[in-house]
């Protein structure tokens, strides 16, 4: 079965949102404008979160299919 685009997209959908709250709350918490929160609490940690979403998305795979394979799923 092959989930891999439901699966990234679900992961892409999470890791935005999680990004939309946190802005939020760096600018009301900092009294500063959304950019300005968008640019000190997020661009930073793209490149991190972009690696983390791929290593997810090899890892969580294999994951599944141990899991399967052991019964646990």
């Amino acid at each position: 079965m092959n989930r891999f685009l439901p699966n990234l997209l679900g992961m892409l959908l999470g890791t935005a949102i999680g990004y939309l709250f946190g802005t939020v709350w760096l600018a009301y918490q900092q009294s500063i404008g959304f950019t300005e929160a968008l640019f000190l609490g997020v661009v930073p940690y793209l490149g991190f979160d972009a690696v983390k979403l791929v290593l997810g998305m090899a890892l969580g795979s294999q994951v599944r299919k141990r899991l399967l394979q052991a019964g646990l799923l």
